[in-house]
């Protein structure tokens, strides 16, 4: 099974995949932020003096819209090329942010079911869907045990449990 977590940025995508990592088969290695962490510290070193990507990727929050940008220009032609990069080792890709490229991944049949993770939390400029793309909808507005409850009673449902 591959599944696509998504949701506006904190509001728990890194948390739940995490928790799908540790505790079902479902593979997770990285963020698409993490995946795309050397692309965009290339583009933007010089702009914003990084010495490394690593401090790069702590900075993505305060650049969301120039991270998607070029994200989404190394995805071109189809939208789908760092995500094709991404499922070799992943079965959870986290944080697609634009709707082509989530259809794109649908019509490609290379993820089975997309869940948004609901939280209220300021907008995020860079993500140009909201819910209604997704299959699921888990609401993270309770505590970390509330969501980590929720997630366990997905995948029980979903017999994705180790």
């Amino acid at each position: 099974m591959q599944i696509v977590i998504c949701g506006h940025g904190r509001c728990g995508k890194d948390t739940a995949s995490q928790w799908f990592m540790e505790h079902t088969r479902l593979r997770f290695h990285e963020s698409t932020s993490e995946a795309a962490a050397q692309l965009c510290y290339q583009r933007l070193r010089e702009k914003y003096g990084y010495y490394s990507v690593e401090q790069a990727f702590e900075d993505r929050h305060n650049h969301r819209k120039e991270w998607a940008e070029i994200i989404w220009a190394y995805n071109e032609p189809d939208g789908l090329t760092l995500y094709r990069d991404m499922l070799e080792a992943n079965d959870i890709l986290n944080g697609v942010r634009k709707a082509s490229e989530l259809e794109a991944l649908r019509t490609h049949l290379l993820v089975d079911l997309v869940i948004w993770i609901d939280r209220d939390v300021p907008n995020d400029p860079s993500l140009e869907m909201d819910s209604s793309v997704a299959d699921i909808i888990i609401d993270n507005n309770g505590t970390l045990a509330d969501l980590y409850q929720k997630l366990s009673r997905f995948a029980r449902v979903a017999r994705i449990l180790r």
